[in-house]
């Protein structure tokens, strides 16, 4: 799979989700203008050094910037939060300046990062200490390399996308953003994943970085989840392709 193919995945799952947010979360909205705008609430790991190749990692960007774009120009507000707060980083060969040019073509991205109005976006993130749940209308976890190891046992998150999951509002993840998802517990003591039937995505940049078949043995150890190639996950208890009504 290119990764021509990955970013036009990409881009579908960010149209989607903005989409299934129209339906689901404004309804009963009689003006844009006479009310404030919903929130959006948008989860990026926090750089670390890899613990299996010992490199950098972060989110990867395309994950965040394409779903913000699509969401700010439908009219949402989005707010960019991580596990610990602080500056927060793309992944290397996400960022459309990296010398690679492997996201030379991510020109969404490109803007994001270089604009003076967004790219502070990511200087100073909020942690997720100081966020209330109650404050936003659906939540969305950006996958990349780091979230792989800072998301699958941060309690604050689980709570957090316990909250969301648990109230009925928007639920999703991307990509290895799913490590984020795989060991919350509802309050009736199941996983959040279990009999969802959620998909995996195994074969789209993370074998070439971090072996992406870390999430699999996670998920199918603990979970029986069934494991495909796919970026579709999970949404308020179906499937995020039923959740937007998606074949």
């Amino acid at each position: 799979m290119n990764r021509y193919l990955t970013f036009l995945v990409l881009l579908t799952i960010s149209t989607t989700f903005a989409a299934n947010c129209v339906a689901q979360v404004k309804e009963n909205t009689e003006s844009n203008h006479q009310k404030q705008p919903e929130k959006i609430l948008m989860i990026v790991a926090n750089p670390i050094q890899s613990p299996k190749t010992g490199w950098p990692v972060g989110f990867w960007a395309a994950e965040l910037t394409h779903p913000y774009d699509e969401l700010t120009h439908a009219g949402y507000s989005v707010a960019i939060a991580s596990p610990a707060g602080g500056k927060v980083t793309p992944d290397a060969f996400s960022d459309p300046r990296h010398e690679s040019g492997y996201s030379a073509h991510d020109f969404v991205s490109l803007g994001f990062l270089s604009s003076k109005l967004t790219a502070p976006l990511l200087d100073n993130t909020m942690p997720l200490k100081d966020i209330n749940h109650a404050d936003y209308s659906a939540i969305l976890l950006v996958g990349g390399q780091s979230p792989m190891f800072t998301f699958r046992e941060d309690k604050q998150l689980q709570q957090l996308v316990r909250e969301f999951y648990e109230s009925g509002r928007p639920t999703a993840a991307l990509c290895h953003g799913v490590s984020g998802l795989v060991d919350v517990q509802l309050a009736n003591g199941e996983f959040l994943l279990k009999g969802n039937g959620v998909n995996l995505g195994s074969k789209f940049g993370g074998s070439k970085f971090e072996a992406s078949h870390i999430l699999f043995i996670y998920c199918w150890d603990k979970l029986g989840v069934d494991l495909k190639v796919s970026h579709w996950l999970i949404g308020n208890g179906r499937s995020f392709k039923q959740l937007i009504g998606y074949s």
